[in-house]
């Protein structure tokens, strides 16, 4: 399993475990990894998906079949086409998906999904590490240069864009109407060797360090009821 959807996992264990969680929903969820393995732990908890990759979706669903999973529900759509707010959720899970977005589309994803959760619900998001240390080798200054003919292809879902800092997206998720409960840093490879989870741990704890050598980051934030971003879709009229 990824070390992205392991993050995940436990970041819904410990919603799960300390707050009231009916219904999950998982955006860009590809074969609903994360989902399907916390339904076979939380069989009271109601888990639906999206994801605009349709293989990637009867794959979800047979193997939800397969493994008996009565609990689940995952859906061929692309989550942004969505017009109208027609059941809200105590979490939702958003895991590298924002990074393929373009342009306006990664601020409102963040605004939509708040608008899919119910008053106390909770998000969980991840993305690739906008600091990290490699990411600066990548310092074109022009377009042409920074994107390949064919990135633009498929607006739906393009290489990654852009990968934001992990000041960036806190202040992102702040200034849009969310409070962040935790959010950290984490890498995706190797985590099996004892020692390299060790060195993370100590990593982890020293500031400016931890955001060159850390290749992903999360975050865990609640929606904040205060915030009209989250509460329509369309900001101009009557919620």
């Amino acid at each position: 399993m990824s070390e992205w959807r392991k993050q995940a996992i436990v970041l819904a264990n410990e919603l799960i475990l300390n707050h009231q969680i009916n219904s999950v929903f998982e955006v860009g969820c590809d074969d609903a990894g994360i989902s399907r393995h916390l339904a076979a732990k939380y069989s009271n908890i109601q888990f639906e998906g999206v994801d605009i990759r349709e293989d990637k979706v009867n794959e979800a669903n047979i193997k939800s079949k397969k493994n008996n999973l009565v609990n689940t529900n995952f859906s061929y759509d692309y989550f942004l086409n969505f017009k109208t707010i027609e059941h809200k959720y105590d979490l939702i899970i958003f895991t590298e998906v924002y990074e393929h977005l373009v342009a306006e589309n990664q601020i409102y994803s963040l605004r939509l999904l708040g608008n899919f959760l119910s008053n106390d619900g909770f998000i969980i998001f991840t993305c690739p590490n906008g600091d990290y240390l490699l990411s600066y080798l990548e310092n074109e200054n022009d377009f042409d240069r920074r994107y390949d003919k064919d990135f633009f292809n498929n607006l739906h879902q393009t290489g990654h864009w852009l990968e934001p800092s992990h000041k960036e997206i806190k202040k992102i998720f702040i200034s849009l109407g969310f409070d962040i409960i935790k959010s950290g840093y984490f890498n995706l490879p190797k985590r099996r060797f004892l020692l390299i989870e060790k060195l993370e741990l100590l990593l982890n704890k020293i500031p400016f360090v931890k955001n060159w050598f850390f290749k992903s980051q999360y975050i865990l934030a609640k929606k904040n009821l205060n915030s009209p971003l989250l509460s329509q879709l369309n900001l101009y009229q009557d919620p």
